[in-house]
């Protein structure tokens, strides 16, 4: 059995995949399909695993071709084809290509990542000074810890195969309440990480108690956007309009029923809606860093015993650093599913966080400290601090976003404005 670590990067797609093959001339064939060079001596093949490549029409007809020829799964094929779709004729990617035995040696995803990133810049001569302070500040300081590679898997579970179970949150051992998916992402924002670490009792508790300010903050961009979560697409409205989304046959339709008679089809896109929430912020907060929680590796949850503490703990006034909140200007990502990067502090600098998290979804990214660890000795609560460190340290180059005071413990009133001016 052979096994090929794929991974396409460009401007707008960045894909991982894995190609299971049994037979070594399917190696060949699907280096072939990219016009991937490589050169055969006896009965080695020598490659160089980072390659440009130039996207047309070939390539996703030898992909085509290779599907059927080795059965290649349908699943897998389906969203390596969906990718490829993305890519236009002639576009210039990085792929990296690597048979994978158990006797070499494979790269680590950060590093595939980050050689992708400096070859591609040399393609497009993309900001190279924000890419080496990012190889040389960023990177410096922390190590990634990132779920983008697994965008496109229907579902993937963390812990799947720890035993016994023990949940991360609160000690439970008890396997009747290990039964059901924990999302470590709600459903409703297209989460389809699972922890197994998490037992039925917390995540119910979770779900109830602090996810639905979470959710109810995204329901409006859900609805305007069309994402679809275990209960579709929500519907919203006020006193002027009722927004509702509906997508039959992949077409997307927004539909709007009129309640305000000055409001007609040809004002319509003059109008400004106002939608008005209620958000307890300090939940919010609590949702993001359980997320955060969910990925990181269990045997460390002693470093975030106060974390949790705090996170169950309804009635807390504790203190929280500010979070930022970037929206997407009024579009979409390319981002399928909902990502995470938690950057790790490599040393003893107290002077940045422990863990710094970025939440990527579809039309919005979250960027946070998780606090209260015991690898932290300051409390990051100075006025601007927060985005000191993500300017400086991670390179945050966005001036359209907001930041948030999560410590009042208490449901806000949150306005939501909302036009469709398309010119």
């Amino acid at each position: 059995m052979y096994k090929i670590n794929s991974y396409i990067y460009s401007v707008k797609v960045k894909f991982f995949f894995t190609t299971n093959l049994n037979y070594e001339i399917g190696i060949l064939d699907f280096f072939n399909i990219f016009d991937f060079k490589y050169t055969k001596i006896n009965s080695q093949i020598e490659y160089q695993p980072f390659q440009e490549i130039k996207m047309n029409k070939s390539i996703f007809d030898r992909f085509s071709a290779f599907v059927d020829k080795y059965s290649f799964n349908n699943k897998n094929s389906n969203n390596i084809k969906k990718q490829l779709r993305k890519l236009k004729e002639n576009e210039k990617f990085i792929l990296f290509l690597e048979v994978y035995t158990d006797s070499n040696n494979s790269y680590e995803l950060k590093d595939i990542i980050e050689i992708s990133q400096e070859n591609l810049l040399e393609i497009y001569n993309i900001d190279k000074e924000i890419m080496h302070k990012y190889k040389n500040v960023t990177l410096k300081y922390y190590n990634l810890k990132t779920t983008i590679h697994l965008e496109y898997n229907n579902k993937y579970t963390y812990n799947l195969n720890i035993e016994p179970r023990v949940c991360k949150y609160c000690g439970n051992t008890d396997k009747k309440y290990f039964k059901n998916h924990s999302h470590i992402i709600p459903e409703s924002v297209c989460g389809h990480l699972i922890d197994k670490l998490e037992c039925d009792k917390c995540n119910s508790w979770f779900n109830g108690n602090i996810e639905q300010d979470f959710i109810e903050f995204l329901n409006i961009d859900r609805t305007i956007f069309g994402i679809s979560g275990k209960n579709g697409i929500p519907k919203i409205e006020n006193s002027s309009v009722k927004i509702e989304h509906y997508v039959k046959d992949n077409k997307n339709t927004l539909v709007f029923k009129i309640k305000d008679s000055k409001i007609t089809p040809y004002n319509l896109t003059s109008e400004n809606f106002s939608f008005n929430k209620k958000i307890n912020f300090n939940y919010l907060y609590k949702t993001l860093c359980k997320i955060a929680l969910g990925v990181l590796d269990y045997k460390d949850m002693n470093i975030y015993t106060d974390t949790i503490e705090w996170i169950k703990d309804l009635k807390s006034t504790k203190k929280v650093p500010h979070i930022i909140i970037y929206r997407y200007g009024g579009t979409v990502s390319d981002i399928e599913k909902p990502y995470i990067n938690i950057f790790i502090r490599k040393n003893y600098d107290y002077n940045l966080p422990h863990i710094f998290v970025e939440l990527n979804c579809k039309f919005v990214s979250f960027h946070y400290i998780l606090p209260f660890s015991k690898n932290d000795k300051n409390d990051f609560l100075e006025e601007g601090l927060v985005e000191k460190i993500y300017k400086d340290i991670f390179m945050f180059k966005h001036t359209e976003y907001t930041v948030y005071d999560c410590s009042n413990n208490e449901k806000v009133d949150v306005k939501f404005n909302i036009n469709f001016n398309l010119t």
